[in-house]
């Protein structure tokens, strides 16, 4: 059994490909999402509270890249500069390689 876990994590790490964006990508998206404002909605400093999230959402990425790197799975860092079809194009890469 051993053996076929460790297959499947190689498998695993063949088809999992992780997206992440640099902090600056996310501060500008997460503003324009149209939900973002009910999120907040109930917070008293609302600009505090986005902040917060985003920090949060920002270590959280940060982890996700370093396991990736730990575990030698594909990981691409967004940072807004190609359009979604560079980017298609690089998962597509990273996939068939």
């Amino acid at each position: 059994m051993n053996g076929c876990r460790t297959y499947f994590k190689r498998i695993w790490c063949i088809l999992n490909i992780s997206i992440v964006p640099t902090p600056d990508f996310q501060f500008l998206h997460y503003k324009e999402r149209e939900w973002d404002p009910y999120i907040l909605e109930g917070c008293s400093d609302k600009e505090r509270a986005f902040n917060n999230w985003m920090e949060r959402d920002i270590l959280f990425a940060k982890q996700v890249k370093d396991e990736c790197e730990r575990k030698g799975i594909s990981c691409i860092v967004n940072d807004g500069l190609c359009d979604i079809d560079e980017l298609y194009e690089n998962v597509k890469r990273l996939l068939l390689a």
